[in-house]
């Protein structure tokens, strides 16, 4: 998908089958009215509240509300540790922590791409392709990690005085590390298991308990460090203990409901490196993540650096900026990472039209939720600056500033959920490049450009990146429009269906949908739509089973339930799925997935994979 994508063949069908827009004359000029009338009726077609925008919000809910919440727990964090144990405790803290994040940026592109990859697993029915993912990804997190970490166990402390601090902040920096580096360790496995809860229709459920343990977690701090006087270990001690309460909870209360049953074969019934195929797609998805996370943190601090060359004054208040940053990418990392897991469990299933109609929702809504909290920012507007900061030139400072803060932070947003969707489609390395073309040749040179040769104030730096935002949204919207959503889903299915098995959508009216996006989006008479084919031809509806959206990513099915469930579906005939079985030998073998064939009958035993 990464790499024929669009091809020539596509290019063809697609110049065969889409009008071509002129922005001034010809036939389809963009300012003829049926132009016009063609886009506003797409346009009405994407803003319809109905089930997969409902889906879409169900799951970014809880991960935008999460992650924004999580990034204000991290700033009273801070601010607990600066006024109760110490400026010098603060110092280490922020810094020792800013070390070891720039390194745990290689690291993190393996739950990201566990995060793409399991959905696509899921999507197409193959629960213990999606569990050997949780599997491998743990084991290369660890290893990869181990060995990063531990250089860190010995040597954080010459960071930090090569960083200029104190020998007493040092030590400090040091006995949080020791303790810092296994909480490094339990998070990244505990994201990994808590992640297939979050792909399996139990998104609320973990946010729900995540808000509640980072909630018990602050009060615990503060505490602590009100009560007692107390060392920054002391803290570290706090979280670490939080952060394996947490993932035991969850996975204890998890598996008495019975949500990781459907995973236990992949899980812990099976060796996942056998399963070559996998550990290097998983290995190659997460190379051009790291790289990416990577590219975006150092960008931000060179940007730093030349902030500082303008004066101490420029480089505090662009710090406060970077506070205010950090609160919109925790909005834009929910939305996206809701959009990513959305479309690629479409992509896994076959549904190219719903995939691609997802997509367009998700832009929209991303677009809305950037212009509400910018507008938010400008009804706060100089009262955001005196809350961080009492100095009136530090004040003037950001009241310039938030005005183009606000612009960027919707171009910001538009691009960064354009790249979680062509992540989705399985396409990060393309997405790799853009993002450091525009980054590395454009906004890295006009900051340079405007400080070094123009001697622009920060103005001109919020400008730079404000242009680099627009380009990578405006280069990556443009990748989207033209992709080949059939193509790519047609990969991702041959990559991961090894079950043999076909789901419907876990939509309540996929008939709806379906209609929805063959409007949205015109095809050729060749391309019809997987998603409506079976529910459309009411000849094949008979004898099949309904599976529920919960059903899809459910335990296996035994086949007492299964008979004793089967009367009830029948009542349901709008809603039915086509149910296949494969060889349990496949199961191993994704490879072999493209020449499988789809057997009419179950398996003997009437299990459901």
């Amino acid at each position: 998908a990464d790499a024929h994508d669009p091809g020539k063949d596509y290019l063809e069908r697609y110049v065969q089958t889409t009008k071509n827009l002129d922005i001034c004359c010809g036939p389809n000029a963009m300012w003829k009215w049926s132009t016009i009338v063609r886009a506003v009726d797409n346009l009405v077609t994407i803003s319809e509240y109905d089930n997969e925008m409902k889906r879409i919000l169900r799951l970014a809910v809880p991960f935008v509300t999460v992650e924004v919440v999580e990034c204000v727990f991290d700033v009273v964090d801070v601010a607990l540790v600066a006024n109760f144990v110490g400026t010098d405790a603060a110092a280490a803290y922020v810094v020792a922590d800013l070390f070891i994040s720039m390194t745990h940026e290689f690291i993190a592109g393996i739950g990201d791409a566990q995060g793409t990859l399991c959905p696509h697993a899921l999507g197409a029915g193959n629960n213990v392709l999606a569990a050997q993912y949780v599997q491998i990804s743990i084991v290369v997190f660890l290893v990869v990690s181990a060995p990063i970490l531990a250089a860190w166990w010995f040597f954080i402390g010459n960071a930090l005085l090569w960083f200029g601090l104190s020998h007493h902040v040092a030590q400090i920096g040091v006995a949080w590390t020791h303790v810092a580096v296994a909480h490094y360790l339990v998070s990244g496995v505990s994201e990994s298991v808590v992640g297939l809860l979050e792909i399996s229709d139990h998104e609320v459920w973990v946010a729900i308990v995540d808000l509640i343990f980072g909630t018990l977690d602050m009060v615990a701090t503060l505490f602590t460090v009100t009560t007692w006087e107390v060392t920054l270990t002391t803290v570290a001690w706090i979280h670490l203990g939080m952060e394996v309460l947490f993932f035991l909870f969850v996975v204890v209360a998890a598996s008495r409901k019975g949500w990781y049953r459907q995973f236990y074969q992949g899980l812990l019934g099976s060796f996942a490196f056998k399963n070559v195929s996998a550990v290097k797609r998983l290995v190659l998805t997460a190379i051009p993540l790291s790289f990416g996370s990577f590219l975006a943190y150092s960008e931000w601090e060179i940007i730093t650096l030349l902030a500082s060359r303008l004066g101490p004054a420029e480089a505090v208040a662009w710090s406060f900026l970077g506070s205010i940053w950090e609160v919109f990418e925790a909005t834009t990392e929910g939305l996206g990472e809701a959009a990513a897991i959305r479309i690629s469990l479409h992509l896994g299933k076959g549904r190219a039209d719903l995939a691609r109609l997802s997509s367009s929702k998700c832009l929209l809504i991303s677009v809305l939720l950037s212009f509400f909290i910018t507008s938010i920012l400008f009804m706060c507007g100089d009262n955001i600056a005196v809350w961080l900061t009492k100095d009136e030139t530090l004040q003037n400072m950001l009241s310039e500033l938030l005005p183009l803060v606000g612009l960027g932070n919707v171009t910001m947003t538009f691009g960064m959920t354009a790249w979680h969707i062509i992540g989705a489609q399985g396409r990060y390395r393309l997405a790799l490049v853009i993002a450091m073309i525009c980054s590395w040749g454009i906004t890295i040179p006009l900051c340079l450009i405007s400080v070094q040769l123009l001697n622009i104030d920060l103005k001109g730096l919020v400008s730079s990146v404000v242009i680099g935002y627009s380009v990578t949204g405006s280069v990556m919207a443009c990748v989207l429009l033209r992709s080949d959503w059939e193509r790519i889903s047609q990969i991702i299915q041959d990559i991961n269906r090894i079950t043999g098995e076909t789901y419907s959508d876990d939509s309540d009216n996929e008939e709806e949908q379906s209609e929805a996006s063959k409007s949205y989006v015109p095809k050729s008479e060749d391309s019809s739509s997987e998603s409506s084919d079976d529910d459309t031809d009411p000849s094949k509806k008979k004898g099949k089973k309904r599976i529920s959206p919960k059903s899809v990513v459910s335990s296996a099915l035994s086949a007492a339930s299964s008979r004793r469930s089967r009367s009830r579906r029948k009542m349901r005939s709008s809603k039915s799925v086509v149910s296949r079985s494969a060889s349990p030998s496949t199961l191993t073998s994704p490879v072999a997935a493209s020449s499988l064939r789809k057997p009419s009958s179950t398996s003997k035993n009437g299990h459901m994979i």
